[in-house]
């Protein structure tokens, strides 16, 4: 009997180390296991309010900053972390593109003669500030004509507060952030098509008659 336990306690000893070892193998590939599950966030839908007397196209944002789907906190000057159970449901550049869209061209239709202009850019900055408390985002953008001129090159930052540190009030001060974006920039555009409407129309350069147009033209016989 004693032997029969030994031999049961032995057999017992290795499984457990057993399914041990694969815990913690799974472990390493997926990574550590969270005891909450994980939010998604975003900036919400906005009210499209397009600038009107303008044929606007939003191309998509590009991105300077390394962060993926977490949302990513300045704990310090310089001290940066990613939280692992709340994220975005895009990455911030796809995000912004996407709420700048919604919310410049909805709303106003345009004829085909208004101004066509072309808004594009690079998001530099887009963190929740534990130490100022705050949701902050920075961009680098450019309006062009239809043939492609800058019309417009500029940066705008913009942030706003939260009072309590919790995921919900982050994506809400971001949206807010995104809100005073898009007005800036609905004021710029507005501006700029006014500009380009008062232009005078370009005119097609007077072409000299070829060789055959003067020979078949009469001459004054006198």
């Amino acid at each position: 009997m004693k032997f029969l336990k030994h031999c049961c306690s032995r057999a017992f000893a290795a499984a457990f180390c057993l399914a041990l070892s694969l815990f913690m193998n799974a472990c390493s590939v997926f990574g550590p296991v969270s005891s909450s599950s994980v939010n998604y966030f975003d900036l919400g839908t906005p009210a499209g309010n397009a600038p009107a007397g303008i044929r606007l196209k939003i191309e998509n944002l590009r991105s300077e900053t390394a962060i993926k789907y977490k949302m990513l906190y300045r704990v310090s000057k310089s001290k940066l972390t990613l939280d692992e159970n709340n994220k975005w449901t895009q990455t911030p550049d796809a995000m912004l593109t996407r709420y700048l869209q919604l919310s410049l061209l909805g709303g106003t239709e345009n004829t085909d003669s208004a101004p066509q202009l072309t808004l594009g850019g690079t998001l530099l900055l887009f963190e929740i500030n534990f130490e100022e408390k705050k949701a902050e985002l920075a961009l680098d953008y450019n309006i062009r004509d239809s043939e492609g001129k800058i019309l417009k090159s500029s940066s705008a930052r913009f942030s706003s507060p939260f009072k309590k540190k919790s995921p919900e009030e982050f994506a809400a001060s971001m949206a807010d952030a995104a809100s005073k974006l898009a007005d800036q920039l609905r004021v710029e555009l507005t501006e700029l098509a006014k500009k380009e409407a008062a232009k005078p129309p370009v005119q097609s350069p007077k072409t000299l008659p070829s060789p055959s147009d003067l020979k078949a033209i009469p001459k004054d016989n006198k």
